[in-house]
């Protein structure tokens, strides 16, 4: 037991010695504003940060702020209250800084599109980097993060003049294993004052917006127990919905807190049953095997979304 002591010490003792000389905190956050400037082309502001040991070695940085680009209306794409970083220790006592998990609270995030179709949130690499030879980074390796929380955190997307509702998270939670892969999200979220319950599993977000990239997984959306979507297959990652073949099966006692969620107040409806699969076709998505049930009507067939600019509905 003693000498078990003795070695707990010494690990502690090594491990404060090799924060405090690996991670300065004007240091870092130059880096951290450089680094920034350099891969994304974007200001990211840092207030105060502080370091600590115990419980376990951490970063805690207060008044966190990523730029938007100059087309946006709102000047910040993502501001945090309060950003905490838990840093491995046996990483540390190698003379390496790895982030284990983040924290993020009191976050608002300002999600813009501009005329021409550009999105305010799509990091695009830099031109410097882009030419640079690919290698492997200290940089990338810290950013190997296991799991991510977010709390108290408001989204707005704006395209055109006016911005939407408000999106609220209350909590959520991602962990992931090395590479993006073996993904988990739990979430409880906000619309128009309607709480909704967020669970999914996927498999490799690795090529997360490519175009054509698309993971198998589910997703599990709970409206209060009063509506469930189900879905299951394999789910696209980029916008163009390529490889998207999934099952979807959703259940409502009745649509009206469904449909409030999304804006739209509505009396209540008699209970539904969907059950579809969706599967990308060509540019568009194609609707096979469709069975509804609403109250005692029932429908079967086939439809098909456009997917253009224009959205268009076909059904048969």
């Amino acid at each position: 037991a003693l000498v078990s002591a003795i070695l707990v010490g010494v690990l502690v003792a090594a491990a404060a010695l090799a924060l405090h000389a690996l991670v300065d905190p004007q240091r870092l956050k130059k880096a951290a504003r450089d680094r920034a400037l350099a891969a994304w082309e974007r200001e990211l502001l840092m207030g105060d940060v502080e370091l600590s040991l115990f419980p376990r070695p951490s970063l805690r940085a207060a008044k966190v702020a990523v730029a938007n680009p100059a087309w946006a209306k709102e000047p910040h794409l993502l501001q945090a209250e309060d950003v905490r970083a838990d840093l491995e220790l046996l990483a540390l006592l190698t003379g390496k800084v790895r982030i284990k998990s983040l924290a993020l609270d009191g976050v608002k995030a300002a999600l813009e599109v501009a005329e021409d179709g550009a999105v305010s949130w799509e990091l695009k690499p830099a031109e410097a980097v882009k030419r640079a030879p690919e290698a492997p980074s200290d940089a990338s390796e810290a950013l190997q993060i296991a799991s991510v929380e977010i709390r108290n955190a408001r989204i707005v997307h704006r395209e055109g003049r006016e911005p939407s509702e408000p999106w609220l998270v209350e909590e959520a939670r991602v962990e992931s294993a090395p590479g993006h892969r073996d993904v988990r999200v739990e979430a409880r979220l906000k619309h128009h004052g309607r709480a909704l319950q967020v669970k999914a599993r996927l498999e490799d977000l690795s090529a997360l917006g490519d175009q054509g990239a698309a993971t198998t997984g589910e997703v599990i959306l709970d409206w209060g127990g009063d509506a469930r979507l189900e879905a299951r297959g394999r789910l696209p990652l980029g916008k163009s919905l390529r490889g998207m073949d999934v099952d979807a099966v959703l259940d409502a006692k009745s649509l009206q807190g469904l449909l409030a969620f999304f804006g739209f107040e509505r009396g209540k409806t008699a209970p539904l049953h969907v059950k579809v699969k969706a599967v990308e076709d060509g540019g568009h998505v194609a609707l096979r095997g469709i069975a509804a049930k609403l109250g005692a009507l029932a429908v079967s067939g086939e439809g098909r979304i456009s997917t253009g600019a224009k959205k268009q509905v076909y059904a048969s």
